[in-house]
């Protein structure tokens, strides 16, 4: 999907919006051994059972998937994420770059 069919999806979607999954990345290693807990984003995906999938690919981390509403505010997408912990980040502009196959960020 490009940025353009992400924004006609959210145009068209009930409240401009829809959950979308992020899936962040936990160093097991620095968490146990360095400062501690963090995660990162990784990747993005529409349905839920593309982020286990993808999550439950065999690794050197540990996966987490949070939801995110994705929306449409004044023709800008922005990302809300709804079940972060502390100590975990997702990067909005890499998320849309993730979700619209697109490497770079807008």
């Amino acid at each position: 999907m490009t940025h353009e069919q992400l924004i006609s999806e959210l145009t068209a979607a009930p409240g401009n919006e829809r959950i979308v999954w992020a899936v962040l990345f936990e160093d097991v290693y620095e968490t146990a051994q360095g400062d501690g807990y963090y995660a990162y984003f990784a990747t993005a995906f529409f349905t839920p059972e593309d982020a286990v999938r993808f999550a439950a690919n065999p690794s050197d981390y540990r996966f987490h998937i949070r939801r995110v509403r994705l929306s449409l505010y004044a023709g800008s997408l922005q990302c809300r994420p709804l079940d972060l912990q502390p100590f975990e980040t997702i990067d909005a502009d890499a998320l849309i770059a993730a979700l619209s196959h697109d490497s770079t960020p807008r």
